[in-house]
């Protein structure tokens, strides 16, 4: 070797040398994350199960007792609770009352052969419900016939509404379905950011088009505006909420006590609105969650009582849940 060629080999060697230690480092790298995702997947995996444990001791408890528990449900409703497991970490459960809520499915009615038609009534109800809670009548009017025209099995708009949906690319055709989910109310032409965070507390998307059945055993005094969309003409929802929050501590015992009992005694409301209340709750939500310590698993179930029977209608996974 050329004297003058003894520097160039070195270099050539360095170069080979930093080259395979980038690979190295690359590849222990993702090797790693390799590890990482697998520890995590194994991790959600047990926690699923755990959650799912805990779903079914919930079911089982609510088959029980919960039908006909009437006012004794709040002192479980929307208390968190603790379930210690065998490997040392902990399942919070929260049972919510889950028809206590606008049933976004209610905006239609099913008739023969499966055709989703508009319900006025539970229109009206909705456009009451988003007045009340701060939107305008034009718009308020807008979203509930436009969220009509989403469910519906026609293709014609309402006059307020329309038979468009917003998607990630901006507009596109409505599903013309049930909603499986309250998320879909974002989809709705007219409903923001902020409008659908005004609204996601009040709404649900329930498993059936009944109109939105509220248990007066359950309802919480902050709930009042779902008690005030029934008739808001005559019914305020300060007056709602000091009548619930006046319940006797055994409850009402009946739908003809509510309305002829405290505050709200006398108020005549149409027999349909009537029909609307109930003093058992047909729904229930599950929320729980767990700590794997490398991450938060969280879970959410709707639970159906029918027939003296409680089943699962579905779980989901997730924040958004």
């Amino acid at each position: 070797m050329k004297p003058g060629e003894r520097g160039t080999a070195l270099l050539s060697v360095l170069l080979l040398v930093a080259v395979m230690a980038a690979i190295s480092a690359t590849a222990m790298d993702r090797l790693g994350l390799a590890t990482r995702l697998a520890g995590n997947a194994a991790s959600a995996a047990q926690a699923r199960q755990w959650l799912a444990m805990a779903e079914d001791l919930a079911v089982s408890q609510l088959e029980g007792q919960a039908a006909d528990a009437g006012a004794a449900l709040n002192s479980v409703l929307g208390v968190e609770r603790t379930i210690a497991l065998p490997d040392g970490m902990a399942v919070q459960a929260t049972l919510r009352d889950g028809g206590n809520c606008f049933n976004l499915n209610s905006l239609v009615e099913e008739r023969d052969g499966g055709r989703l038609i508009r319900s006025r009534r539970s229109i009206d109800q909705f456009t009451n419900l988003l007045v009340l809670l701060g939107l305008g009548t034009g718009e308020a009017r807008r979203i509930a016939e436009s969220s009509a025209d989403y469910i519906d099995t026609d293709r014609l708009p309402s006059p307020f509404g329309n038979e468009r949906a917003l998607d990630s690319d901006g507009v596109g055709a409505v599903p013309d379905r049930a909603m499986v989910s309250v998320t879909e109310l974002s989809r709705i032409d007219g409903v923001d950011a902020d409008t659908y965070r005004l609204l996601q507390p009040w709404v649900c998307a329930l498993p059936d088009h009944d109109l939105t059945g509220l248990n007066v055993e359950t309802l919480q005094p902050e709930q009042a505006p779902l008690i005030a969309m029934l008739a808001p003409e005559q019914i305020s929802i300060g007056q709602a909420h000091a009548h619930l929050a006046g319940r006797p501590a055994s409850g009402y015992g009946s739908v003809y006590n509510f309305w002829n009992d405290g505050l709200l005694g006398g108020v005549n409301v149409s027999r349909q609105a009537t029909e609307q209340l109930r003093v058992d709750t047909r729904f229930f939500t599950l929320d729980t969650a767990v700590d794997t310590g490398d991450l938060m698993v969280r879970q959410r179930a709707l639970i159906a009582i029918e027939d003296g029977h409680a089943r699962r209608v579905w779980r989901r996974w997730g924040d958004g849940a």
